[in-house]
């Protein structure tokens, strides 16, 4: 007779399938850029890591792609809305669809060089006081050869006074950015996510500062793609 597993061999299988980090990628008809930015995110040299892809009910070829990736690699999961529930709240749902004690969120269209998750969770690794860590960012419309290296002010944010962190982040909306990080899930479960009004994301990552500290690698290993287009996704 087969042996049953019991609770405590239970839990720890569960434990040893669950992955280091969630990379959540919500998208909406991303046929023209979705295959770049999968294949720039399961080239990375941490491998530890899923990949959750929330569709917002697209209308062009992007189902076809993420189902041809499900094949490709197993780290690769596909959920699609029944209809389209808008940015803010696709957003969130790929979060809550997430595994790991790591997140990463990743816009379709948007790169990552090959050690972005590696240079990331190794601070995380090292130090509990940090929920955030984010690479310095490179701007770039159509090839990445050519991408300019965006400078943010306060990104590092390492004060042990919570209330600094949080209107040195409040004061600087322009740190569009560092939401692409890599994130204690936990931590960012505690704020109010995004919601529906301009400049949410922003106001997230404010609130998150209250939890610990961000982190910033001095070396320029996000790629952003400008003038994405459809914006719902």
């Amino acid at each position: 007779m087969a042996r049953v597993p019991n609770e405590t061999q239970k839990m720890q299988q569960r434990a040893q399938s669950r992955p280091t980090l969630s990379i959540g990628l919500p998208v909406y008809n991303g046929e023209r850029l979705l295959a770049a930015s999968l294949d720039s995110l399961l080239a990375q040299d941490f491998e530890d890591f899923e990949i959750v892809i929330c569709d917002n009910a697209s209308t062009d070829s992007t189902r076809l792609i993420c189902e041809n990736y499900l094949a490709l690699d197993k780290r690769v999961r596909y959920v699609r809305n029944a209809e389209n529930i808008g940015v803010f709240a696709n957003y969130d749902r790929v979060l809550r669809l997430a595994k790991a004690p790591l997140f990463k969120w990743a816009a379709c269209g948007d790169l990552c060089a090959s050690d972005f998750l590696t240079a990331c969770t190794t601070v995380l690794f090292d130090r509990p006081e940090v929920v955030l860590v984010s690479p310095q960012t490179l701007f770039f419309a159509d090839r990445p050869e050519h991408a300019e290296l965006h400078l943010e002010p306060f990104c590092d944010q390492q004060s042990d006074d919570p209330l600094l962190r949080f209107e040195n982040i409040l004061h600087n909306l322009s740190l569009n950015n560092i939401m692409n990080g890599v994130i204690r899930r936990e931590a960012l479960l505690r704020t109010g996510l995004n919601r529906a009004f301009s400049g949410s994301d922003q106001k997230m990552m404010a609130e998150l500062a209250l939890h610990g500290k961000f982190v910033q690698i001095q070396r320029p290993l996000f790629y952003r793609r400008l003038k994405i287009t459809p914006t719902r996704v």
